[in-house]
This record gives C-alpha cells, sequence and structure tokens, in this order.
C-alpha cells in the first residue's frame, strides 16, 4: 500500500494548531514586551556589522553594564522581519514557525506508530502549558532545536541513521547563538547516554557498550561548539557569576524566579498535565524507557 505524505489526521491538526494561535495568540505575541529592543538590538548589529556586544544598551536600570549576550542572532532575524514585513509580519512569522514545530512534532509521532488521537489529545492537555511560551522572542528558536536533538538522538539509539548525530555540533553553534536554551540541548545525549551505561552494565547489553562511549563523546563535542560565541567562555563564566550576587539583585524582579501560584488558571491546567503524566508513567511502566524518564524527572 502506497503511503500518503498528507493524509486528513494532517489536516486536522493543522487546523486545530491554527485555531488555537487565533484564540490565544493576541495575548501572548507580545505579552512582556521585550520584542521591541530585541528588534533594536538587531538593528544594531546589522549597522555595526558585528556579532559582538558586551554592554547593556536599552535597558534602564543596567544602561552600558558588562553583559554576555548570546541571542544576537535571534535579534537580527527579528530586525530584518521586522524591516521588511513590519511588526505584523513577525507576528505572522512566529504563527507560521509555532505550528511548524509542533506539526513536526506530531509527524514524528504519528510514523513512529502513536496513535493519532492519542497526539492530538496530549497535545491539548499540553498546549495550556506551551502557550505561554508563545512569544516574539528568541526562546521560541529553541523549540525546532530540541525536537531535532530528540528525533536525531533517538533515531541513533534505535540504530536507525546513527550518522546524523555528528550533525548535532555543527547543529549546535547555529543554537548557541540564537538563544541560552541551547544548554538543554546538553542534557538529552546525556540522559541517553546515562540510559546506555545502565543497559550495558545492569543489563548486561553489551551493544549498548559503543552508544554509550559516542554518546559521551557527543556530549563532548557539543560543550567544545558552544563556545563559538561572541564571548567564548566568557559567558559560562559570566553565566555563573549572574548566580551571585547579581542574581540574587534580580529575583525579586523576574517572574521565573516569583514563587508559584498554585490557585491561577495555568497552574490547574499544570496540575492536570502532570497528572496525566503520571498516571501513565504508572500504567505504562514496563514500557517507559529509561532515557525519557531521566528526561521526564528533570
Amino acid at each position: 500500500m502506497k503511503k500518503r505524505f498528507f493524509v486528513l489526521s494532517d489536516l486536522l491538526f493543522i487546523l486545530s494548531a491554527i485555531s488555537i494561535l487565533l484564540i490565544f495568540g493576541y495575548r501572548f505575541m507580545n505579552a512582556d514586551g521585550d520584542i521591541l529592543w530585541h528588534i533594536k538590538q538587531g538593528e544594531w548589529y546589522i549597522a555595526n556589522g558585528t556579532w559582538y556586544l558586551n554592554k547593556e544598551l536599552f535597558t534602564f536600570l543596567y544602561d552600558f553594564q558588562k553583559w554576555s549576550y548570546l541571542s544576537w542572532l535571534g535579534d537580527v532575524v527579528f530586525a530584518f522581519i521586522n524591516s521588511k514585513f513590519g511588526f505584523k509580519g513577525l507576528i505572522l512569522f512566529t504563527d507560521i514557525y509555532i505550528v511548524f514545530t509542533l506539526y513536526m512534532m506530531y509527524r514524528y509521532l504519528v510514523k513512529k506508530g502513536v496513535n493519532v488521537f492519542v497526539v492530538l489529545f496530549v497535545f491539548m492537555a499540553g498546549y495550556g502549558l506551551i502557550s505561554t511560551h508563545w512569544i516574539v522572542r528568541n526562546h521560541i528558536f529553541g523549540h525546532i532545536f530540541l525536537i531535532i536533538w530528540f528525533i536525531v538522538i533517538e533515531k541513533f539509539y534505535e540504530g536507525k541513521n546513527r550518522w546524523m548525530i555528528w550533525t548535532l555540533p555543527i547543529l549546535n553553534i547555529i543554537w548557541v547563538n540564537f538563544h541560552g536554551s541551547f544548554l538543554y540541548g546538553l542534557t538529552i545525549p546525556f540522559f541517553f547516554a546515562c540510559a546506555a551505561f545502565y543497559e550495558w552494565i545492569i543489563k548486561k547489553d553489551i551493544k549498548r557498550k559503543k552508544d554509550y562511549f559516542l554518546l559521551t563523546a557527543l556530549c563532548f563535542m557539543l560543550v567544545g561548539t558552544a563556545v563559538v560565541n561572541p564571548y567564548g567562555m566568557d559567558f559560562f563564566v559570566d553565566f555563573v557569576k549572574s548566580w551571585g550576587l547579581g542574581g540574587a539583585l534580580l529575583v525579586g524582579f523576574i517572574v521565573d524566579f516569583s514563587s508559584p501560584d498554585f490557585q491561577s488558571g495555568l497552574a490547574f491546567q499544570m496540575n492536570i498535565f502532570f497528572g496525566i503524566v503520571i498516571f501513565s508513567l504508572i500504567y505504562f511502566r514496563k514500557r517507559i524507557k529509561i532515557e525519557f524518564s531521566l528526561i521526564l524527572i528533570d
């Protein structure tokens, strides 16, 4: 039977994803206003023809303070799109990008044999969580890299297209200069390496010995390519320092460090989603793979 590239379920998914963006997008596309200085900073990079800027130029409290900022490439992309198509074009670009990344995940899971309605149900249950990040900001670029990392490394672990893992260090250079979320990309091969080590040592699966060493080598290569940024190792030094005095000063102003509000609507959705995850882990405990268990715990 000839496989069809596009089927009715694909259309159902795309329509559901677009509908949710139309319903919630107006609230999230510029919820925090950060895109304005991202555009301005991107214009500065383009005008000066450089990727190096180690001072804060557009924040009142930290004007001209030293800052190792990696997301210069995302700023350039936003500034370019804004210059050609305006802010509406920027919103449309973000909408299309979000739907495309969701569709990538959907297609991969369905191709692996996961029931279409199960995929749609999980996606719908998780929309409330991921929709808070539907903002025109550099972190959205990390989504597609995370998906690629999962797909490539899982295929390697399953013995398919194993050579593709060596493309990740090259892609990592691009990710590093788009957003600091590349740090998540370092954890994925690490957890798969832990799983390979467990199966090699505990389950006596000698085939996993090679996987363990290759995935460990990949981790080191990703760390090595992560220094290909405007600041090299200085970024990591400043990152560690930021958790000291500088970080303490900012804790009261950054939502990420605020105490969770378990009474909010988002918290209710999160509790439902976590409940589904915990139920799935218990019900399908014999089929859950150790690498995904480690990632969920993390």
